[in-house]
């Protein structure tokens, strides 16, 4: 039995790599909403995308905005990957799996460090820290 990535392998198709990045988008969705549903985080991904782009926008405009940015980003990563999985060209089903894994989870760790920072940056709801604040914040001097 072959598996995807090695039917990959040194035969890119760009529109099954945008659907494959659909469909694990649409997955991360199920997994993140999951969690959200029996209270293990509220992190409302499609609302923090969709306020990022349209800020004070309607509920609903907010929610298509980030369904459709994280679609778009998910399509990039599909095609990252597969270009990825098609210049290793593996040979085997378990190296292609194996690979699809490292890929996998280096896509996983470098958005999990590089997401957080991003959102205080760019996000527009991001309260900005003033000179009034950080001074505040600042121990008392002289102890």
């Amino acid at each position: 039995m072959e598996t995807l990535a090695l039917d990959l392998a040194g035969n890119f198709d760009a529109g099954i790599a945008v659907w494959a990045g659909i469909v694990g988008a649409a997955a991360m969705l199920v997994v993140i909403y999951g969690g959200m549903a029996i209270g293990m985080t509220r992190m409302d991904l499609l609302r923090t995308l969709g306020t990022m782009v349209a800020p004070h926008a309607s509920t609903s405009t907010i929610y298509s905005v980030g369904a459709l940015v994280h679609a778009m980003m998910g399509s990039a990563f599909g095609l990252v990957h597969a270009g990825l999985i098609t210049g290793f060209d593996p040979s085997t089903p378990g190296a292609a799996a194996g690979l699809g894994l490292v890929i996998g989870l280096v896509h996983g760790v470098a958005v999990t460090l590089i997401l957080p920072a991003m959102l205080t940056v760019a996000h527009p709801l991001v309260a900005r820290a003033t000179s009034r604040d950080q001074a505040r914040c600042s121990p008392p001097s002289g102890r």
